[in-house]
């Protein structure tokens, strides 16, 4: 891939050095599907009890994209009696995200295939407690409460075992039928109810998929739980402190509210991670995600990495003034090569993952 930075500054008067710490995110051309959710996916490969019909249950491609490193996404029911009502739900969510001109599948349609795994319960109680009357213990959570709605929860145990007729996938959307909860995406399982249009989906997508964060302004306080560390915010696309964003070179705007907290912000008003009815992403997000398309090709972009400002400090040295800049960056991808632009003009270029240079000049 190829880099192209911003102007980082803006100090004409004074030479400048920049040491650059550059903490890439990797992703190969072969990569892996995203976290699975909790260690409970992960070991769950036990299909000789009781639950052993989930690990062999009806699959069916329903659109097959034609790269070979295509995200696969799979859909799974619960509290479905009849299997038609399911089979219409899927098509539309289906037919809502492939026709959404401003969605991500239209950003790269050869990248993404949609399965289907059939799966029929005994009642279709989706909101009571009883985590045994449909086949994969679809319930309200009273753990988690957004805006006093409690979010969608499931038995983790059992949605693995039902993964594995997805096959190689990179998300799980397990759709509870007429869930009265909240929409929740953990790791790349999404949990939907079939009341919830794909617009939701979508949202709950760009969690699953491509680590995009809430930019909800609902929240009008902070909490002591909110991060705090730069680094810890830098590798999140679209979430940041207030003080010089990372996506600056992107978009210039910043909305307090967001990820759930008031101290922190988000780039826009209007963007389908801030509202789920919302059918476009923001610039920052589109960016983020393009990135995250080009990687599954193995395709250069120029979209200059994430950057904070980590600390700028003058000296002098005898007659000469000088401005040192420390700045982290953060990619999606190994780094091809990048250059750095200060006042329009390049200062430094090459390819190595930690950089140092600078200029000396008599004083000004």
């Amino acid at each position: 891939m190829r880099v192209f930075g911003d102007t980082f500054a803006t100090a004409s008067s004074l030479p400048i050095k920049v040491s650059l710490l550059l903490l890439p995110l990797l992703l190969s051309c072969a990569a892996d599907a995203p976290l699975d959710w909790g260690e409970t996916l992960q070991a769950a490969s036990d299909c000789t009890g009781r639950d052993s019909h989930l690990c062999e249950l009806d699959r069916s491609v329903l659109r097959d994209a034609s790269h070979e490193q295509a995200f696969t996404i799979c859909f799974v029911n619960d509290g479905y009696e009849d299997i038609e009502p399911y089979h219409d739900d899927v098509d539309e969510y289906i037919e809502g995200l492939v026709g959404n001109a401003e969605g991500f599948v239209a950003m790269a349609p050869e990248l993404f295939s949609f399965v289907r795994v059939d799966l029929v319960s005994d009642t279709a109680q989706t909101n009571d407690d009883d985590r045994y009357d449909t086949a994969l213990g679809s319930h309200l959570r009273d753990d988690i409460l957004l805006c006093s709605v409690p979010v969608i929860g499931a038995d983790a145990r059992r949605v693995a075992l039902a993964r594995q007729s997805c096959g190689s996938a990179d998300a799980i959307v397990v759709v509870a039928k007429d869930s009265e909860g909240r929409a929740l995406a953990e790791g790349s399982v999404v949990l939907i109810s079939s009341e919830d249009d794909w617009k939701v989906l979508q949202h709950e997508l760009g969690h699953a998929l491509f680590g995009l964060d809430d930019e909800y302004t609902e929240f009008e306080w902070c909490s002591e739980r909110a991060p705090s560390d730069p680094y810890e915010m830098l590798p999140k696309p679209n979430v940041d402190f207030a003080q010089t964003p990372k996506w600056r070179f992107i978009v210039d705007s910043f909305e307090l509210g967001g990820g759930h907290w008031l101290c922190l912000g988000h780039p826009t008003s209007t963007c389908a991670m801030l509202d789920s009815s919302e059918t476009s992403f923001c610039p920052v997000c589109q960016a983020h995600i393009q990135e995250a398309l080009d990687g599954k090709k193995c395709s250069p972009d120029t979209y200059a990495p994430r950057m904070i400002w980590v600390s700028t400090t003058p000296r002098t040295s005898g007659a000469n003034r000088f401005l040192d800049v420390f700045v982290a960056a953060h990619d999606e991808t190994d780094l091809g090569d990048y250059r750095f632009l200060i006042d329009g003009e390049i200062v430094h270029e090459g390819t190595p993952k930690e950089a140092s240079w600078g200029t000396a000049a008599p004083g000004a």
